[in-house]
């Protein structure tokens, strides 16, 4: 629990996953019982390679965004955070450390397992990488 008046960043990677809404699930929660921290909401896309037409790319991004944040649960969850959101491209791990370490963010919560989670993984391994690279508290949610 934070103390009165204290607040930092906490950094909420999701891929609109169910695991990744009970992520923000679990910040909102936090919040409601008076952690004080800022939100920041951070989808990874892809890397795709430069050959692809770029124009192509940036529309499939787009939409890949919009469909995201058009979910009912995951707006609902942003407005009540008043969370910033933020993209990036590239390997997921990576680049969700890198984000944290940018925005200088104190803790990352996350989910255990993306949309390509395999049946009885108990941990996916992007959740497994950041936790080998992050320099912060990584918060796994179930």
């Amino acid at each position: 629990m934070a103390k009165k008046g204290l607040t930092w960043k906490v950094l909420i990677p999701i891929d609109g996953s169910r695991h990744s809404i009970r992520a923000l699930e679990y910040a909102a929660e936090r919040q409601k019982r008076g952690d004080r921290f800022t939100t920041v909401i951070l989808h990874v896309q892809p890397h795709i390679p430069a050959y692809v037409d770029h124009e192509m790319v940036q529309k499939w991004k787009s939409s890949e965004l919009k469909r995201l944040t058009s979910k009912a649960k995951v707006k609902s969850l942003k407005d009540q955070l008043r969370a910033e959101m933020l993209v990036a491209t590239g390997n997921e791990a990576t680049e969700i450390v890198a984000c944290a370490k940018k925005i200088r963010c104190r803790e990352i919560v996350m989910g255990t397992r993306g949309l390509v989670a395999l049946k009885g993984l108990i941990l996916g391994a992007v959740a497994i990488k950041v936790v080998q690279l992050a320099t912060v508290p990584v918060t796994l949610v179930k």
